[in-house]
């Protein structure tokens, strides 16, 4: 039958995509950025239980142990302005080695990144608590793409939030 509503799918309604990414950097005792410079977020949660065997079956599991990841690029301006609101709690807070170097690596942090299809009320929100840079490193390369910084970050705790309440594995 023509014109059924197979035709088309989705009616009325946009799935979240890159374009409606909104970023929040807030270092511990520091001012908030929000940015859109970044090219890619990867973040995640493994949980790993442990067992108790009897019979060569599993009788009872434990808790486990949970291990978070995170990892994102910045493009070359926000990666400046990321490291000019880590630099200023650093500062202030004392973390400067002898001949000024300001040690950004001991700043905390949290990452909130937020997408918000267009016309939809719906907010999709991940959360990354107690953050600190483990690395970074500057990709360049001969052609058109603008420069980026791909940085790890340790995580002490990544939630998904949903309708405000904060979702994680354990």
């Amino acid at each position: 039958m023509a014109g059924a509503n197979n035709d088309y799918p989705i009616l009325d309604k946009i799935a979240p995509s890159w374009a409606d990414v909104t970023c929040k950097v807030q270092p511990l005792n520091g001012s908030l950025l929000v940015t859109r410079d970044f090219k890619s977020i990867n973040s995640g949660a493994t949980l790993d239980i442990g067992v108790q065997m009897a019979g060569g079956r599993v009788k009872q599991t434990t808790v486990g142990s949970l291990t978070n990841t995170f990892s994102f690029t910045l493009y070359l301006s926000g990666a400046q302005a990321f490291e000019k609101a880590l630099r200023d709690v650093a500062t202030t807070t004392g973390y400067v080695r002898d001949g000024g170097v300001v040690q950004i690596g001991l700043v905390f942090f949290q990452f909130d990144y937020l997408f918000t299809p267009p016309g939809s009320d719906d907010i999709f929100e991940r959360r990354l608590k107690g953050c600190r840079l483990m690395s970074d490193a500057e990709a360049s390369a001969e052609g058109t793409d603008a420069m980026t910084v791909d940085y790890t970050a340790f995580v002490t705790e990544r939630v998904k939030v949903i309708d405000n309440v904060e979702y994680a594995l354990i």
